[in-house]
């Protein structure tokens, strides 16, 4: 993201959860299986969730981790590692 500086935190989360809910209910078309031709669609149509909370534990967790990717690259940006290999050798012999 390039204008991140551009927009608030509260303005990107918002536009975060709008996306992840529109992943969420995109409309897929059902791909027929040639050796099976026929195909059964149980339930009921809906445009989306009857409530928030129906979506609430898989939009939590979807912004956990976009959070988190935000997080490691920042810290990877911010600093860099350096690793000892006279350390490393000695660490792993037991």
């Amino acid at each position: 993201m390039s204008n991140c500086g551009k927009y608030s935190e509260k303005a990107r989360t918002k536009y975060f959860i709008k996306q992840k809910i529109k992943e969420t209910f995109k409309k897929e078309k059902a791909e027929p299986i040639p050796s099976f031709p026929f195909t059964t669609f149980l339930g009921e149509e809906i445009k989306g969730p009857e409530s928030y909370q129906e979506v609430r534990g898989l939009l939590a967790g979807d912004y956990q981790n976009y959070l988190e990717e935000r997080w490691v690259a920042r810290l990877r940006a911010a600093s860099k590692v350096e690793i000892n290999q006279e350390v490393l050798k000695t660490v792993n012999k037991h």
